[in-house]
């Protein structure tokens, strides 16, 4: 029995060895393939918001904007209506003044309140005051659509001094449903997107409950993503999945959010389970086929002795 036990030895490692290695391999191509779709992701966002962004600053830059607008407001305003209407992202555009209030606002869907209503105390528009520069927003609710939306502002100068802001906005929901089209072939359900503090914006494909919008807010990795790395998450349980998960972590350029593609460590092995533990189960069902017979023949000679 013992030399049989022996013989399987070689064999055994052999199988060890195996497994280990596809378990490398297939962790490797998870890593890669959860790094490919947070630097899309990554990417299409920086593409959405900088090119809401560029929208605001084109109008911004408009020469003699103000003049035209007290002049010829409608003129203005079709330009911002052009907008709106050419760009399937932009949810609405706008023209503040020095104030906070509201001069021109033009959107997918009609406000017929929103021309003259203030903005004063938004994060956004005294960020430019103070600043003079272009600003992207985290998340936040619009004071005239109710949607949850993200803004981008751009100061109108002139003489190096701010005259108004130009202010374009992207609907978050709208930007999720996008996404979700963009990421249909990719076929991974676990990415979430997080704001520059570290609260969840949206996740693709799932509905999160606002209680857990914060959940990600002390996970170290955000420290090592903020300095431009890329943190790769190797069997380790995160934030809003109970099970432990294999992915990467990506931050989006120039606006300073994150992206997280993950997938269930137990999804991603359970073939490799499945294989280990027929195999094991054929090992021993050997090995007990085999002490069975030595033990029959041991009594055979044991009987004619």
């Amino acid at each position: 029995m013992l030399i049989q036990v022996l013989a399987l030895m070689p064999y055994l490692f052999f199988i060890f060895y195996l497994f280990d290695l596809w378990f490398d391999v297939s962790r490797t191509r998870v890593l890669e393939s959860n790094l490919n779709d947070a630097k899309m992701v990554s990417l299409y966002l920086h593409e959405n918001i900088q090119h809401g962004l560029s929208l605001a600053k084109t109008l911004a830059y408009s020469p003699d904007l103000l003049d035209i607008y007290r002049e010829k407001p409608e003129s203005v305003r079709k330009s911002m209506r052009y907008i709106v209407d050419n760009n399937q992202s932009i949810n609405s555009i706008y023209l503040v003044d020095t104030e906070g209030k509201i001069l021109l606002f033009e959107s997918k869907k009609l406000i017929p309140k929103a021309v003259g209503s203030s903005v004063v105390d938004m994060d956004y528009f005294q960020k430019i005051m103070a600043t003079g520069k272009s600003y992207v927003s985290d998340p936040l609710i619009s004071k005239i659509t109710g949607n949850n939306i993200i803004t981008m502002g751009e100061p109108v100068l002139e003489n190096g001094n701010i005259k108004a802001i130009v202010v374009s906005s992207i609907n978050i929901d709208s930007l999720k449903s996008q996404l979700e089209k963009y990421m249909s072939d990719t076929g991974n359900k676990y990415i979430y997107i997080l704001d520059r503090s570290g609260s969840l914006v949206f996740s693709p494909f799932n509905n999160i409950d606002n209680d857990l919008k914060t959940s990600f807010k002390n996970e170290s990795f955000l420290k090592e993503v903020s300095k431009g790395r890329e943190v790769l998450l190797n069997n380790r349980k995160i934030p809003i999945m109970k099970e432990t998960v294999i992915g990467s972590v990506v931050q989006v350029n120039d606006i300073h959010w994150t992206v997280i593609s993950v997938q269930p460590t137990a999804d991603i092995f359970a073939p490799i389970f499945k294989l280990q533990s027929v195999t094991w189960l054929v090992i021993l069902s050997s090995l007990a086929f085999s002490i069975l017979i030595i033990s029959y023949y041991i009594k055979r000679i044991k009987y004619i002795i």
